[in-house]
């Protein structure tokens, strides 16, 4: 019965219901305790019901949000690495002519952060 719930299309919701259904069909027609078990399908399938997967939109905009921010960290950190280049190069280019203004120019240039582990 469990073979038969994984092949058959669909959620794992799908997969489980197809599972529990055959087992209640089973139990229903070869026990000796059909009463019982055909009194603890509601509360087999409500307890199903209760227990739900995780709402998958609401995590994929989790991940969603997260990448969002994992991009505009990149582009940020990508950006100073551009602005501490280009100050450098001219403060290289003027370094000869103005020793002071180079000097200021590489001084005043962003410190890249260290990034942890």
């Amino acid at each position: 019965m469990i073979a038969a719930g994984l092949v058959a299309p669909g959620s794992e919701a799908r997969v489980i219901l197809y599972t529990v259904l055959g087992a209640a069909y089973s139990a229903i027609t070869y026990s000796a305790y059909r009463v019982p078990v055909l009194a603890s399908i509601p509360v087999a399938l409500l307890a199903l019901n209760m227990v739900r997967t995780p709402d998958v939109p609401t995590i994929l905009a989790g991940l969603e949000r997260e990448r969002v921010e994992d991009l505009r960290r990149a582009a940020e950190r990508e950006r100073a690495r551009i602005a501490r280049e280009l100050q450098a190069g001219a403060a290289r280019t003027v370094m000869d002519a103005a020793p002071d203004l180079a000097r200021e120019a590489l001084l005043r240039a962003p410190l890249p952060r260290r990034q942890g582990p």
